[in-house]
């Protein structure tokens, strides 16, 4: 009897797994979702990490609004916490629809969101009141609206989508990326001929534009740069100072050059290298934006091709400074299970191994994959822009985008899973 039950505990798992109904499969990734974020906010609760620069001061230069206006709202941790692991919850549903949209396979549509509730890199980054949560559970909305835009079109989703690309550019403004994302969109109403929804698309588009371009102009009218933070010209000048590239000879004001030139030969080891940060932040606080500016846009037009070209950088999914820094030993098996590392010609290769995938689909299938080729658009431009302006924290900044390498990945595995096992081309790209 006791066989008997048992057997049929497996058995029921393997048709969960293989199931057609949705209901069924959310349900019981919902299930291991939520035992999955009780457990890491029960053991990760003494190690949760805060910004003080991220409380709201109305127009800052060193942080966007949304976020400092989020913790405001919900009084910092541990509700604020609670309730990013929540807003994850929420995206689970919308990463399972954009799998179940993309894989024929029941299987794959199962496993690829099992990956997205259970994989600790997505889960313990919620416990930190730092952007990194809403950035990953917004860009996984993000990609369920731009879907929708694509291949299910409704006005609301068209208006909901430039709504979460501006929430999510104000958020952190290295989604600027995503702007581009938007000539897809309108590109495929184009060559489609739908006039009415083509004109939403565009207009929508232009009040995002707007909005942003309008934020710019106050931050330009109060500290005299048109961008919206100094955080990238202070990682800028970190990058520069790290390579010994800051050019002080055409600084007119003596006492930075001076300043500058104090600090030429002095140089921190790895583990200080965030003095390289503050001394950017110091800059801007004692001799203004636009001084720190100048200096970085003078030292790159002097050093551009050895500042593009200065090597290779490793690219990790990493655990919060608040996790693996304290007690690490006890921790270790954790960050054995979070890691992986890949450099930036590996995941290059990935991506041009994905490209020529999707070249060879379409000219089998005589079909357009519009959000296979905004996958590749959006890791490209966040890839590159990651190459030439982060100083650090690779894995970290990335991971807004391991969502869609997830999908990438499994979307690359399924095409040669197919050929091995039927001798054919069936690709999941659309």
């Amino acid at each position: 009897m006791n066989i008997m039950k048992r057997k049929k505990i497996p058995e029921s798992i393997k048709n969960l797994i293989k199931s057609s109904n949705e209901r069924d499969q959310l349900s019981a990734l919902y299930a291991v979702a939520i035992v999955s974020c009780l457990f890491y906010l029960v053991f990760l609760w003494r190690y949760h990490e805060g910004c003080d620069t991220y409380e709201f001061k109305g127009i800052d230069h060193l942080r966007t609004p949304v976020y400092p206006l989020f913790l405001m709202l919900t009084w910092k941790w541990p509700i604020a916490s609670i309730l990013q692991y929540v807003i994850y919850l929420f995206s689970v549903k919308f990463f399972y629809k954009i799998v179940r949209e993309i894989f024929s396979s029941n299987s794959f549509v199962f496993y690829t969101t099992l990956l997205y509730v259970i994989h600790p890199v997505f889960l313990m980054y919620h416990n930190n009141l730092q952007t990194e949560s809403l950035a990953l559970s917004g860009s996984v909305i993000y990609l369920y609206l731009l879907m929708q835009c694509l291949y299910h079109y409704r006005h609301k989703y068209c208006l909901f989508y430039h709504l979460i690309v501006l929430l999510l550019i104000l958020l952190r403004p290295g989604f600027i990326y995503l702007l581009p994302v938007s000539g897809i969109v309108f590109l495929k109403q184009v060559l489609e001929k739908h006039k009415r929804e083509l004109l939403v698309v565009f207009s929508t588009f232009i009040v995002v534009l707007a909005v942003v371009g309008s934020y710019m102009s106050v931050i330009y009218m109060k500290y005299g740069v048109f961008s919206l933070t100094s955080v990238s010209d202070i990682n800028l000048y970190w990058m520069l100072r790290e390579r010994n590239m800051i050019e002080s000879d055409n600084v007119n004001d003596v006492n930075l050059k001076s300043y500058l030139v104090n600090h030429k030969n002095v140089y921190y080891c790895p583990r200080e290298f965030w003095k390289y940060y503050d001394e950017g932040v110091e800059i801007v606080d004692k001799f203004g934006w636009t001084s720190i500016h100048s200096v970085v846009q003078n030292s790159l037009r002097n050093n551009t091709m050895q500042f593009i070209f200065r090597g290779n950088k490793v690219y990790e999914l990493e655990l919060p400074v608040g996790v693996s820094s304290r007690d690490y030993c006890q921790h270790r098996y954790l960050k054995f299970i979070a890691s992986f590392s890949i450099n930036s010609f590996e995941l290059l290769f990935v991506l041009i191994s994905y490209f020529v995938l999707l070249i060879v689909c379409f000219f089998k299938e005589r079909k357009t994959p519009w959000l296979s080729l905004s996958f590749l658009l959006i890791v490209s431009m966040h890839f590159m822009s990651l190459f030439l302006l982060a100083p650090n924290n690779y894995g970290r900044l990335l991971l807004p985008s391991t969502p869609i390498i997830l999908i990438v990945l499994m979307q690359i595995v399924w095409f040669f899973y197919s050929f091995a096992k039927h001798k054919t081309i069936k690709a999941q790209f659309i």
